[in-house]
């Protein structure tokens, strides 16, 4: 597939992610923010076809939001003007094949959250084909509330200056109205499920799709979806490792109108991984201490108190032990070389603006960090892709054997003989972590849901190479500029 754009850094595609040719296991990190159930309906054509695509497709009756609650057949609007008194439009939330089953709509938009939740488990099998085993996957979304929503185009949520498109309405047969629908969490606990290969009619289908039966003995079996019969199976894909669920707080969230509950002012990230060894650059994302643990590093700390603390007692560092401990961060931060705290899972950034966009872009802190903690900053070995790595100094302290402890004063288990060293670690340099002995690149980045091109944008500020792919080609255009200002900067 010929790229709509491509220089020496970046390479945009305008086209179905899943239709890339991509090479499998090329991708180092992807980030991504795709659209959110039912959130909105993005300009530009959006329709797809999910399902068979060997199917000559029968499409049926296209489905169509509700219009603002119109109480048919009495003639007026609920709020009480007349009918016709105010714009009414009728949303598209797509069609099925009479054939296959197959839907014909915009992602996002999809009737049900099981159909979208199917949808996402699908990209996300597209994702981990193209992804390295070592890996990392970041997955902004959001969630909703089931009901009648008011939507825009390009603005989300109607309101505020933006015109109404019409009312959608969410929720299932289990989901009601005013219900958190949970998307992120659903979406987390399919991507964790296997695939599993009938191996009667040799069909290979996700776990969330799988009958479930256990017999008078306990045993646990499973129910083929196209035999619908107990089947045996083999595992043919391991499902996602979900390493963290991140929290996006926004000191400046969209303003509700709600009165009964709170205003949301949070998204979520999904830090997904295809093995539990991956790549994860800690030291590149470390948050500052906190201002107060750099003032009490100038004075003498009252190492008693501090080797007596609860965090001390878990990690099993006493007496002795834990005051060098103390006494070398203490040194450390005096001398400038503490490189700061391990980062934590809420992440807090205002939204950030981009005024030729659509509503959706993400500050460009988010991908930030995560291309930094999902990519090295020299790059990957240019021939077989493995990320470099820190070369790192360690400083063990000596070992002690541990006295007698007051355990009504030091907590359970603060006698415990000899235990493991207090050590230290500094960063000296970089080194490949394969032995190819070869020259280096700069990793890749994907964005599957490129929208503006943010992700690509910080990317390639980072010195690292990224790759996007959007249907819309309004926003390709927009993704094109920024690349193409950022070469003038």
């Amino acid at each position: 597939m010929k790229p709509y754009y491509q220089d020496n850094h970046n390479t945009i595609y305008c086209q179905d992610f899943r239709e890339n040719d991509l090479p499998d296991e090329s991708v180092q990190c992807v980030v991504t923010s795709p659209p959110y159930w039912g959130l909105r309906k993005y300009s530009g054509e959006q329709e797809l076809v999910w399902g068979d695509k060997d199917c000559v497709h029968q499409w049926g009756e296209e489905y169509l939001g509700d219009t603002r609650a119109y109480g048919a057949g009495i003639g007026q609007w609920q709020d009480g003007s007349a009918e016709g008194g105010r714009p009414h439009y009728k949303v598209s939330q797509g069609s099925i094949c009479s054939l296959c089953g197959a839907w014909k709509g915009s992602y996002g938009l999809e009737p049900t959250p099981e159909m979208y939740i199917q949808h996402t488990v699908e990209i996300m099998r597209e994702i981990r084909r193209v992804l390295r085993k070592d890996g990392v996957v970041f997955w902004n979304i959001g969630d909703s509330y089931a009901g009648n929503v008011s939507r825009a185009s390009n603005g989300g949520r109607a309101g505020y200056g933006t015109p109404r498109e019409g009312v959608f309405q969410r929720g299932s047969d289990v989901i009601k109205p005013k219900d958190l629908c949970l998307i992120p969490f659903r979406v987390a606990i399919a991507a964790q499920q296997n695939w599993y290969e009938c191996l009667s009619c040799k069909g290979k289908y996700h776990g969330s799709q799988w009958g479930h039966v256990i017999d008078k003995t306990g045993r646990h079996h499973f129910v083929c979806p196209s035999c619908l019969k107990v089947r045996l199976v083999r595992t043919t894909e391991q499902g996602w490792w979900v390493r963290s669920i991140i929290i996006w707080s926004k000191p400046n969230p969209m303003p509700e109108s709600v009165t009964d509950r709170p205003t949301e002012s949070h998204e979520y990230i999904l830090m997904l991984t295809k093995s539990k060894n991956y790549y994860w650059d800690a030291d590149a994302v470390r948050l500052p201490f906190n201002p107060a643990t750099i003032e009490r590093a100038k004075y003498d700390w009252d190492m008693d108190a501090l080797t007596k603390s609860q965090a001390y007692v878990q990690e099993g560092i006493y007496g002795r032990d834990a005051k060098q401990l103390n006494r070398a961060l203490a040194d450390k931060i005096n001398a400038g070389l503490a490189t700061g705290r391990n980062i934590r899972s809420v992440w807090e950034f205002p939204t950030q603006p981009y005024p030729e966009a659509h509503f959706a872009v993400f500050p460009e802190k988010l991908p930030e960090i995560c291309i930094k903690a999902g990519t090295p900053e020299v790059g990957c070995c240019s021939k077989c892709g493995m990320p470099w790595v820190r070369i790192v100094e360690t400083k063990q302290y000596p070992r002690h054997d541990t006295e007698p402890h007051d355990l009504a004063t030091d907590g359970d288990g603060a006698n415990r003989g000899k235990h493991a060293r207090p050590t230290e670690t500094q960063t000296i340099g970089w080194k490949p972590s394969c032995e190819c002995n070869a020259d280096k690149m700069p990793s890749l980045v994907l964005d599957p849901f490129m929208g503006s091109g943010t992700v690509l944008w910080v990317a390639k500020k980072l010195n690292r190479r990224a790759v996007g792919y959007e249907i819309s080609e309004e926003y390709c255009k927009l993704a094109v500029e920024r690349c193409r200002q950022q070469v003038l900067l």
